[in-house]
């Protein structure tokens, strides 16, 4: 926060201050079943050519605005977070290079240093075949209470396995990737 906080200053933080960078991103943010908080990730809706062009303080500014909406979310602090990424078959350059190095790295920090809530499971969709290989060699390094914090969704199985890890539809933005979702307004729309 130090290090982005003169980024953050000016203009103040506000929705209306990062809702153009939210734009080109499909980030969706509900509760489960369960009411846990679900982060929706959809990179295959996610403007990447704009995304580029974007200046990496909008970026910044925008990660961390999202990462307080999560972190002060009262059932996140208490029942935990799911991230659900649907890489959407992604070839490893683009996803590499979708965010500038320094960017990259201060969101990294951010929210694996500094995020004090709980990640119950990471379900990952639409996985390309590297990250499919890499997530294999990674594997070896896991403990087993890790591992079972990471869903891999096989092809066909989408609606099937977020029944089983969020609930159903109705836990689901309708503009989700190709899952059925019931969702017209979530926690970050509520914010228009």
């Amino acid at each position: 926060m130090q290090s982005v906080s003169p980024d953050l200053q000016d203009p103040p933080l506000t929705f209306q201050s990062i809702k153009s960078t939210l734009s080109i991103f499909s980030l969706h943010v509900s509760h489960d079943e369960c009411e846990r908080l679900v982060w929706f990730v959809n990179l295959g809706k996610t403007d990447l050519a704009n995304l580029k062009s974007q200046s990496p303080r909008e970026t910044t500014r925008m990660f961390v605005w999202i990462a307080h909406l999560l972190f002060l979310d009262e059932k996140a602090q208490t029942k935990g977070l799911i991230v659900v990424d649907d890489m959407a078959d992604i070839g490893f350059w683009d996803y590499m290079t979708m965010l500038p190095i320094q960017v990259g790295i201060s969101v990294d920090r951010f929210l694996i240093s500094v995020t004090p809530l709980k990640a119950k499971n990471v379900v990952l969709m639409h996985r390309p075949k590297w990250a499919e290989i890499g997530y294999s060699l990674l594997s070896w390094f896991l403990t087993k209470k890790m591992k079972n914090r990471v869903t891999m969704v096989e092809k066909g199985q989408e609606n099937d396995m977020m029944m089983k890890v969020v609930g159903g539809a109705k836990f689901i933005p309708i503009d989700f990737s190709d899952v059925e979702g019931l969702i017209s307004k979530d926690i970050i729309a509520q914010h228009y």
